[in-house]
């Protein structure tokens, strides 16, 4: 899913291990370096977190650009 977010996205992480962040919006697209990956969030901090747990984080997505998430329940 990282490959589906886009800066202005509201998500929340989630990690393997079934921890999750606190929601956030998307500051820039996520950098995959050589030992981390890099999750830019919007007026904070990022997230940095090893490679491979980052790789295997997913993105609950809350809403985008401000506007309402799409209702998926069909």
């Amino acid at each position: 899913m990282i490959h589906t977010i886009q800066p202005g996205d509201e998500l929340t992480m989630i990690g393997p291990d079934g921890q999750r962040s606190e929601r956030f919006v998307l500051g820039d697209l996520p950098a995959l370096r050589c030992d981390y990956v890099w999750i830019y969030r919007m007026g904070d901090a990022p997230i940095v977190v090893d490679r491979a747990y980052g790789l295997d984080a997913t993105f609950e997505f809350h809403t985008r650009h401000g506007a309402s998430a799409v209702n998926r329940s069909w």
